[in-house]
């Protein structure tokens, strides 16, 4: 039977996920090549590695080449599937005749990481690859921008666990609360973020801010006095609870591909306040109460705009069907299954 392999790094949940995505969806083998551990494996069984000696700096990109090559040569791979476009060495493999090649792109390896050495490398995959997967519009753009290839648009989908939370407020309940969900990086302003909602507080006594803590790298000084509730090292049900609480999702990055975030806010039918950035104008109506998009330029300008939200926070609430709909109808598992089904098939018959 002719096999898949899946170059990816299993530190990322999201490449995870994909994984074990296309394992329950294809009716074939499908390797994880977990290149930041130099390991191969089928499900939860390591098949062949590398010792962790060669798991430093450059050494470790040639063994990712070297490993994958015997791999390749070991088993009848017909499709490699890469994780990330931003593989060095192992991109040359894009050059097998009889191997079709699956590329699904990250956000910073066509962006911020697009360049250096690193640019030829991207760009050679791409460029050798039979299929291109791009989650957004604006990374399908970008994507025939560098390589001049057209994209097919797959965001993967969302676990039909997270349609079971809600976003269902009393009329009641006279707070108004934002959620901070996002990484730590300092491209997602969480300073911005956390200043805005301080000014609203000096002026409102029912607003209630939540702060999910992700960042585990960088030491970064928010003044955390503002935060009414935080968690760090929650699972998924814990976190599509914690999105279903609350009226607001605040997603402010500088750049983005496209956020699984907030996709995961739309489903449970929070509503998502996004930065204005390319990345997200072409996905969303706004005139349909499905985000809302907000200049990350000015601070005045995002606390006004706050402002606007919480007048309009009856408006908000009431959107709560429109936006899981919206989300159900787009980002659905069941959708995205049949279009990654169909990528594989055609691949085959060609």
């Amino acid at each position: 039977m002719k096999s898949v392999l899946f170059f990816g790094n299993d530190r990322s949940p999201l490449s995870n996920e994909r994984f074990m995505l296309l394992r329950k969806s294809l009716e074939r083998d499908v390797y994880y090549f977990a290149y930041n551990k130099l390991e191969i494996r089928n499900d939860d069984k390591v098949i062949s590695s590398l010792p962790v000696i060669f798991n430093l700096s450059v050494i470790r990109l040639f063994a990712m080449f070297f490993l994958m090559g015997w791999f390749l040569f070991r088993k009848q791979i017909s499709v490699i599937h890469f994780h990330g476009a931003s593989t060095v060495f192992c991109s040359l493999y894009s050059f097998l005749p009889r191997t079709k090649i699956i590329t699904t792109p990250q956000g910073s390896d066509i962006n911020q990481n697009f360049k250096g050495y690193r640019k030829l490398f991207t760009w050679l995959l791409l460029k050798n690859s039979n299929v291109i997967t791009a989650k957004s519009k604006t990374m399908a753009k970008r994507v025939y921008e560098i390589a001049s290839k057209q994209a097919k648009i797959l965001n993967w989908g969302l676990a039909d666990e997270v349609f079971e939370f809600k976003y269902n407020p009393s009329e009641s309940d006279k707070k108004i609360k934002f959620l901070s969900p996002r990484g730590g990086s300092s491209i997602y302003n969480l300073d911005l973020i956390f200043k805005a909602i301080a000014q609203l507080k000096r002026k409102h006594r029912n607003i209630e801010f939540t702060y999910i803590d992700f960042n585990k790298k960088e030491q970064l000084e928010l003044d955390k006095s503002i935060v009414d509730i935080e968690y760090k090292d929650l699972n998924k049900k814990e976190f599509y609870a914690v999105l279903s609480k609350n009226d607001f999702i605040l997603s402010l990055p500088s750049h983005d591909g496209f956020s699984t975030t907030i996709m995961e806010a739309l489903a449970v039918g929070s509503l998502p306040v996004i930065s204005d950035i390319p990345a997200y104008k072409a996905e969303f109506d706004e005139r349909e109460n499905i985000v809302s998009k907000v200049s990350i330029n000015n601070i005045s300008v995002l606390v006004a705009h706050l402002e606007e939200l919480i007048a309009a926070i009856a408006d908000v609430r009431a959107g709560q069907k429109r936006r899981t709909l919206f989300a159900y109808d787009n980002y659905s598992l069941e959708m995205q299954v049949a279009i990654l089904k169909a990528i594989y098939h055609n691949l085959n018959s060609k």
